[in-house]
């Protein structure tokens, strides 16, 4: 049973590509009157249709009743007057006729339209094919009908005339055969013939090879012609069918033929169809190409196709980098620090070369994609201490469009949700590139670290018409942000154009440089030196209430960031994470003590925040207890 219900699959399947003299039911011709045009609005491409005419009178357009017409809608074509005769042999019609071309025939199986008299119009009407009566219905007064009647017996034609007639029968009692007789959206349905050679062929598949296609097709006729410019023939075209290429076959088997089609690119759409010619005529593969010498010079109206897809392109993937510069990823620029120009002026006093402020500072990373890989879009989430700053996020030059293609949706304190797209298509980062330009004004001085996650970036594979996901790593930015860091080591000289996240001997030297000294009268001044009184008691991590000179407050705050940084309790290697180690349990009475302990980064820890979840081991959680050196 599995090998006999496999045999008829198989039959099922070759049967359907055999192009025998017997055409398939298709649409022949169609008139719609689109335009107020008599002529068909399709015509099988191995036919003539003549215009839609009318024996007598006129024809004119209308759209009346307009929401009665379902098909193509209005206008239709009618004519008026002339409606009276009482019989269909002197009765008027409207009448078009078909014709085959060249050595096809054609077969009639349906004819249908839309019709409509008014009250004066007339009364019946008669579908008639070369003088032979079909069918005659009552035409009701003033409503849009469907007539639609299947055809059997007219075959092999050449040529036929098909006339719908109107005509008085008396159905109702309102005709005086001078009104409108009014048709639209006629559709003859049928199949076109040869005598031509039979052609079965498999259609070939997508392919994702450049190379050179092979087909076959068994071609059998009345004196096949396998010889001279009229043998065997496949046609292609990968314009579209703009031009067409021949390619005779090269290669016999009895009656099978084999053909090649040279190899195109990538992405390529290839047209084809095979033709072939006997003692009887022309044959092509799809049915309807025409023309000999070679056979087929004329091309049907559909064809074969198969598509050069592109391979799914080498991922490597991206890396994503906060930085200082777009065009330098390095290590160094991961970090920012006080900086010439952070802040906002102080009053009208002139800002020094190398100074800042601390009011309204802020910070600024460009999020920065490497890789050789192109993408159309991107999804990330970014994420920072809320408590330290306030963040804006706008795009970058990576998407050249405008800023209606980013979308950012805060999640959380310290959590945004980003979104970006290329309007043009992928694109690949050029060096320079950035994403997203990140913002962070600071609310307060000290460390935060800020990263991504939730990363979704996508390439669009164009000719296969799909998506694929780019993998993608991220490498955080990091914030040194601290009272008393005035400026750098620089090869042994201090540079004083930004901070380096350390309060040391360097910037003791800046500072003794402007003590003393006031804003607007000693040019030691700077604002960055005047730290002092912090907004928040005293505290060190608090922002710089400026007193317009170098004294006592600025001396104590700076103090104290040089004690800190002294101590090691001012980050200095945010990179190095933070270990949880949960030690040995042991029991106490009826409780079970579990030490949880810490390495790593312990000196930057402020606070701690764990979820403890002990119900699968059958325990109740009772307290924690503070323990140890942290």
């Amino acid at each position: 049973m599995q090998y006999s219900i496999y045999f008829a699959v198989l039959f099922v399947l070759i049967f359907s590509f055999i192009q025998t003299g017997m055409g398939q039911e298709e649409t022949l011709v169609e008139y719609t009157f689109t335009g107020e045009l008599v002529t068909p609005e399709f015509v099988n491409n191995v036919l003539n249709a003549s215009d839609f005419q009318v024996s007598s009178g006129s024809i004119t357009f209308g759209s009346a009743q307009e929401d009665t017409w379902t098909g193509s809608g209005a206008p239709y074509a009618q004519s008026n007057s002339g409606w009276a005769k009482e019989n269909i042999t002197e009765a008027k019609y409207f009448f078009f006729t078909i014709e085959s071309v060249g050595e096809y025939t054609f077969n009639i199986s349906h004819v249908s339209f839309l019709y409509r008299a008014t009250g004066s119009g007339p009364s019946a009407l008669t579908l008639m094919i070369n003088d032979d009566s079909l069918s005659t219905v009552d035409i009701p007064d003033d409503v849009t009908l469907e007539f639609d009647f299947p055809i059997s017996g007219y075959e092999d034609l050449s040529i036929i005339e098909i006339k719908i007639k109107g005509w008085e029968n008396y159905s109702r009692d309102t005709t005086r055969g001078g009104g409108a007789f009014r048709i639209d959206d006629i559709l003859v349905e049928g199949s076109v013939t040869t005598i031509g050679p039979s052609i079965i062929h498999t259609p070939l598949d997508n392919t994702t090879s450049t190379g050179d296609r092979i087909l076959s097709a068994t071609v059998t006729g009345n004196n096949l012609v396998i010889e001279n410019n009229n043998r065997p023939v496949v046609w292609y075209s990968a314009d579209g069918g703009d031009t067409w290429t021949s390619s005779y076959f090269n290669a016999q088997n009895n009656n099978e033929f084999t053909f090649t089609i040279p190899g195109q690119p990538e992405g390529t759409e290839v047209l084809y169809y095979i033709a072939a010619q006997d003692a009887d005529g022309v044959t092509t593969h799809p049915f309807g190409g025409t023309g000999e010498n070679p056979p087929g010079s004329t091309p049907p109206q559909t064809f074969h196709s198969y598509t050069i897809l592109q391979t799914a392109p080498d991922i490597d993937g991206f890396a994503f980098y906060f930085t200082t510069d777009p065009e330098d990823v390095s290590e160094k620029n991961r970090i920012v620090y006080p900086h010439v120009g952070m802040g906002k002026e102080v009053g009208d006093i002139q800002r020094f070369g190398d100074d800042w402020t601390y009011i309204d500072p802020e910070f600024t990373f460009y999020l920065v994609l490497q890789g050789d890989d192109e993408l159309i879009a991107a999804e990330f989430y970014l994420n920072w201490d809320h408590t330290f700053g306030e963040i804006d996020v706008e795009l970058g030059t990576l998407f050249p469009d405008a800023d209606s293609n980013q979308f950012t949706e805060e999640i959380d304190d310290g959590r945004v949700r980003v979104n970006a797209a290329s309007l043009t298509g992928n694109v690949r980062p050029e060096p320079g590139d950035y994403l997203a330009t990140i913002s962070i004004k600071a609310l307060s001085p000290g460390h935060m670290d800020m990263f991504i996650d939730g990363i979704k970036l996508r390439y669009y594979d164009e000719v296969n018409d799909e998506q694929i996901e780019i993998p993608a790593e991220s490498y955080p930015g990091e914030i040194k942000f601290y009272l008393g860091d005035f400026g750098r080591d620089d090869n042994n000289n201090i540079a004083t154009d930004r901070g380096d996240g350390v309060i040391d001997f360097n910037d003791l030297m800046l500072f003794a440089s402007a003590y003393w000294s006031k804003r607007g009268e000693d040019d030691a001044y700077r604002t960055k030196f005047d730290i002092g009184p912090t907004n928040d008691g005293g505290g060190y991590f608090a922002m710089p209430s400026p007193d317009g000179v170098i004294d006592f407050e600025d001396l104590v705050v700076f103090a104290i960031g040089y004690y800190k940084s002294t101590e090691g309790e001012l980050a200095k290697n945010a990179g190095e994470p933070l270990r949880i180690i949960i030690q040995e349990a042991r029991e106490e009475g009826s409780a079970v003590i579990i030490p949880v302990g810490f390495e790593g980064n312990v000196a930057d820890v402020r606070a701690i925040s764990l979820d403890i979840d002990v119900t699968e081991a059958g325990l109740t959680f009772k307290q924690a207890t503070p323990a140890g050196e942290l």
